[in-house]
């Protein structure tokens, strides 16, 4: 995070925390929670001079029930919320073949990340399994995926690199933003 970057956080004592980080302005930030009451961010930003929402999301591990169908609810309700270019990143509880990712697809959304494990950190991710995924609506793409190092948490981050699927006019389609997702 570089000096002149843009913050939304929201630390808590115990997991989840959840934060963003931009060197774009976040506009309209907000903090919400789904029906279990697992919190997530919204905010939007320009990404060459065309809005882009972007979601932190860390719902409850789906040990019951109830926890998985809020956790399927919420991505299947963030997917579908809007026409507009929308990221959602993060801790999903879910792996890439599971219900919650396939319910997020129906709806328009898919993965930028690899299946590479990124939880626990413990054993740098040479076992364990895929749980931190960058999802993107249709007008985005993915441009490259990576496991990230060990910062210090349970996971291990996923950096991608987001572009526009068809370049804005006036602008190079080699121009993408990265996220960096825990």
């Amino acid at each position: 995070f570089s000096p002149g970057g843009h913050a939304l956080l929201h630390p808590l004592d115990s997991p989840p925390g959840l934060g963003i980080l931009s060197d774009r302005p976040l506009i309209e930030p907000r903090l919400h929670a789904d029906t279990l009451g697992a919190l997530y961010l919204e905010a939007r930003i320009e990404l060459l001079g065309q809005p882009l929402r972007l979601f932190a999301v860390h719902p409850k591990p789906p040990m019951a029930v109830r926890k998985f169908k809020a956790r399927d609810s919420l991505l299947r309700e963030l997917a579908g919320s809007s026409d507009q270019a929308t990221v959602i990143a993060g801790d999903l509880n879910a792996t890439a073949w599971s219900s919650a990712l396939y319910a997020a697809q129906q709806h328009n959304v898919r993965r930028v990340t690899g299946a590479a494990p990124t939880y626990p950190s413990k054993g740098a991710g040479l076992i364990g399994i895929g749980i931190d995924h960058v999802l993107v609506s249709p007008q985005l793409a993915g441009s490259f995926h990576q496991r990230g190092p060990n910062i210090g948490s349970d996971h291990l981050p996923v950096r991608v690199g987001i572009r526009w699927q068809a370049a804005p006019a006036n602008v190079g389609s080699h121009q993408h933003c990265c996220l960096l997702a825990e």
